[in-house]
């Protein structure tokens, strides 16, 4: 009993040591370009990794008390993920309508509103497979993918949100010689679209207080 002890404490230390290397992997990643989606990826990482070890120690200490206070704090972190989960052909479809409304209505700009239609029809159209087809390995293949299909969305989602967090967090310095504005498409040829609109603004403005600096 008392190896299998020692066993799970040096495996919650490597652990650590992984953490606090996946976090300065994310802090040199951040340092060199905080806008790319590999930040957010990182980010997540690290958090699982964190996750893990502080499970393994929670477990270990036996605690009640650190118990209900780590249950707590689990479900303070996971109920956002599973609600996002939940919801996600929802948050598709309003992404979609919004840019459809904003921006130009071209196919591309059609992608999230027709994934979050898919993502509400999947799952109805999977019952009435499953209800006329029982124990069809066809039908339970094709589930199985269109199931990690969404799990992988929602990853990428979660990446973005992680990402996007890191650029609010963390403020570029005021000493820039140039901005790129990425580009998102004119509104009939000629009419800039409100997203690019708010880009070209968002650079005027880091200017204008660089200027005043």
């Amino acid at each position: 009993m008392g190896s299998m002890t020692n066993f799970y404490y040096i495996y919650a230390i490597l652990c650590l040591f992984v953490s606090i290397l996946l976090t300065a992997v994310t802090w040199l990643l951040i340092k060199r370009n905080r806008y790319r989606l590999l930040c957010g990826m990182a980010l997540i990482a690290t958090m699982m990794s964190y996750f893990l070890t502080l499970s393994i120690f929670v477990l270990q200490i036996n605690n009640q008390l650190v118990i209900y206070l780590y249950l707590i704090l689990m479900a303070l972190i996971l109920i956002p993920v599973v609600l996002l989960t939940i919801f996600s052909a929802f948050l598709f479809i309003w992404n979609g309508l919004i840019v459809w409304r904003r921006e130009s209505h071209s196919l591309g700009n059609l992608l999230t509103l027709v994934i979050g239609i898919l993502l509400i029809m999947m799952p109805v159209l999977f019952n009435l497979l499953n209800h006329y087809l029982p124990n069809n390995k066809i039908v339970t293949f094709i589930e199985n993918v269109s199931y990690s299909c969404q799990n992988y969305l929602v990853f990428w989602v979660l990446a973005f949100l992680a990402s996007y967090f890191l650029t609010k967090i963390v403020k570029p310095k005021y000493n820039k010689e140039y901005a790129i504005v990425l580009g998102s498409g004119l509104i009939n040829g000629d009419t800039v679209s409100p997203l690019l609109g708010s880009r070209i603004l968002v650079a005027a403005k880091f200017k204008a207080k660089q200027l005043a600096k």
